[in-house]
C-alpha cells in the first residue's frame, strides 16, 4: 500500500511539472512594454488578440517599446527578435512591431515567412493606418490595427507579383535565401525572363528584315543611270562679308545653396524595386529580415 502511495505521489510530482512547463510556455508574453506606453488592461487584451493569432496563423507576433537604448531602430528591433528567440518553425516566422519612442520611428521587423506575407506595399499599408493613432498618442491603437493587418495579409496569402531583393545590391533573392519557405511564383523574374527572351527574338527579326530593305534599297540605287549635271555656281552665287563685335558690359553670378536630403527614417522598400516586392537585409547577429518604418 505504501509503495503504491510513493508511486502515486511521484506520478502526481511529474505531472504538475508538465503541467507547470506548459502553463509557462502558454504564458510567455509577447508584448514588451519597456517605455511604459500601455496600460495593464491594454497588454493583457494585446496578448490574447496574439495567443489567438499565432494559434490560427501559425506565425509568431510581437510586440515592443522602448525609449532608451536604442542604439539603431531597425537593428534593435532584429536582435530584439532574434535574442528572445521567437519565432515560429524551423525558419523563425514572425513579425515584430517595434514603436521606438527615442526616435520616434515605428517599426516593422518580418522574419521568415512573414518577409513574403508583409512585403514592402504591405508595410506601407500598416504604417499608413498606425499614422493617426500615433500622432494622437493612441498605441494600443497603433497595435491594434497592425494586428488586424497581419491577419488579413496572412490569410490572404502572398500578393500577385510579389518577389523579395537584396536591398543593398537589388538582386532578386530565392526564398531560401532569406529562410522563407513560402512557395509563389515571382512574376518579376519569370515575366522578365520571357520578355527578354522575346525581346532577342523581335529583335533579330527585326534587324534582319531592316538588313534585307537597306541592301535592295542600295542595289536599286547603284543600277541607275546617272547624268552629270553642270551648275553655274560663281554666277549664281554671292559672298557678303560683314564685321560683328560684342562688348561685355557687366557679369552677373547667381548662387544658391541646394539642401542635402537627410536619411532619417528609413521606409520599407528601396528605387524601382517598391512594388510587390520584399526588400531583405541582414541584421548585425547576421540572421535576414525584412521590414520598413517611418518617424512620427
Amino acid at each position: 500500500m505504501m509503495v503504491r502511495n510513493r508511486l502515486m505521489a511521484i506520478l502526481l510530482a511529474v505531472l504538475l511539472l508538465f503541467a507547470s512547463s506548459a502553463a509557462l510556455a502558454v504564458e510567455e508574453p509577447r508584448v514588451y512594454d519597456q517605455a511604459g506606453l500601455l496600460s495593464t488592461a491594454e497588454v493583457d487584451l494585446l496578448e490574447e488578440r496574439i495567443a489567438e493569432l499565432r494559434n490560427s496563423l501559425g506565425v509568431d507576433i510581437v510586440l515592443l517599446t522602448a525609449d532608451e537604448g536604442v542604439y539603431d531602430t531597425t537593428d534593435y528591433a532584429d536582435m530584439f527578435y532574434e535574442n528572445n528567440g521567437f519565432g515560429a518553425g524551423d525558419n523563425a516566422s514572425g513579425v515584430l512591431f517595434f514603436i521606438d519612442m527615442q526616435n520616434r520611428v515605428s517599426w516593422i521587423s518580418t522574419t521568415g515567412n512573414m518577409i513574403d506575407y508583409i512585403d514592402d506595399p504591405r508595410e506601407e499599408m500598416i504604417l499608413d493606418d498606425q499614422a493617426a493613432y500615433l500622432a494622437d498618442g493612441d498605441f494600443y491603437g497603433a497595435f491594434s490595427v497592425a494586428l488586424d493587418w497581419t491577419d488579413s495579409f496572412v490569410t490572404d496569402g502572398v500578393g500577385a507579383g510579389h518577389y523579395a531583393y537584396d536591398e543593398e545590391s537589388g538582386q532578386i533573392l530565392d526564398p531560401g535565401t532569406y529562410g522563407s519557405d513560402v512557395t509563389y511564383e515571382s512574376a518579376y523574374v519569370e515575366e522578365g525572363f520571357r520578355i527578354g527572351v522575346l525581346g532577342v527574338l523581335v529583335c533579330l527579326a527585326l534587324g534582319a528584315g531592316a538588313g534585307f530593305i537597306a541592301r535592295a534599297i542600295v542595289q536599286h540605287i547603284y543600277k541607275k543611270d546617272f547624268k552629270a549635271v553642270s551648275y553655274a555656281f560663281r554666277e549664281k552665287s554671292s559672298l557678303n562679308l560683314t564685321i560683328n563685335s560684342s562688348v561685355c558690359t557687366g557679369k552677373f553670378v547667381t548662387t544658391r545653396i541646394i539642401p542635402k536630403a537627410e536619411d532619417s527614417n528609413r521606409s520599407g522598400g528601396g528605387g524601382s524595386f517598391g512594388g510587390g516586392g520584399s526588400g531583405v537585409h541582414h541584421s548585425s547577429g547576421g540572421g535576414s529580415h525584412g521590414g520598413g518604418g517611418r518617424g512620427f
